[in-house]
């Protein structure tokens, strides 16, 4: 599961478990269970990530591929915005942009604090475009410091360093962000992992009784799309 607007869900995966296995990327609706099933061309022998927008002008909902070492991404007002790395002598964090509508690339400035940096990842806060960079203190212990654009746009984006997640547990790592901006944390306990979530006030983590080995995050509203459509397979 990639991501999901208008109440639409986006997954990726594979048509079979053989090593020739086709990729399958499918359009789904939960609310109604209805699907649009699509098979991406084949996949080339380099590094390709597929995502799903939305364009504002048409209201278009379209399925993108990008090429090379890009990360995970979000699409806010229209504009895909993909962590990726880029190495000089060392890999480097920058964030380049897709315009849905104009179909052009840019590249968002990262606060200078960030410039250089080589482990963060990229969510959205409210709407905006948040940026979880990871760091570890002298002992080896993690924390992250949470920063948000507020105000899309390339080259003037603004960024602000909201708070610094720090705990006692060596084991966690920011999955994304609740309706009112708190953190959702999967950390581990025992063998598996548990979701809690981390109050900025307090610094203190409080489970929600979710557990489980992978977790991911998406936005979701429910919608009535594909209400008319039969489920079906595009080639």
């Amino acid at each position: 599961m990639l991501d999901s607007f208008h109440g639409l869900v986006f997954l990726l995966g594979l048509l079979g478990f053989t090593s020739e296995a086709n990729r399958l990327a499918v359009v789904w609706n939960p609310s109604i269970r209805k699907y649009v099933s699509i098979a991406p061309p084949p996949e080339p022998t380099y590094t390709i990530v597929v995502g799903f927008g939305v364009c504002p002008k048409t209201n278009d909902h379209k399925i993108f591929a990008i090429t090379g070492n890009s990360k995970a991404h979000v699409v806010i007002d229209g504009v895909i915005h993909s962590g990726a790395y880029v190495k000089n002598v060392e890999y480097h964090q920058r964030i380049i942009t897709f315009d849905l509508t104009s179909e052009e690339f840019g590249e968002v400035a990262l606060p200078e604090s960030l410039v250089g940096i080589q482990c963060a990842r990229i969510s959205k806060l409210k709407e905006s475009l948040a940026v979880i960079a990871y760091h570890e203190d002298p002992a080896g212990k993690p924390f992250y410091d949470i920063w948000v654009m507020w105000k899309n746009g390339v080259p003037k984006s603004t960024f602000t360093k909201l708070f610094t997640i720090t705990n006692k547990s060596l084991c966690y790592n920011v999955i994304g962000f609740r309706k009112n901006g708190q953190p959702v944390i999967e950390r581990d306990v025992s063998l598996e992992k548990e979701l809690e979530v981390y109050d900025p006030d307090s610094n203190n983590m409080k489970g929600i009784g979710i557990y489980g080995m992978c977790f991911g995050m998406v936005n979701y509203t429910e919608s009535l799309l594909l209400l008319n459509h039969s489920d079906s397979i595009i080639q």
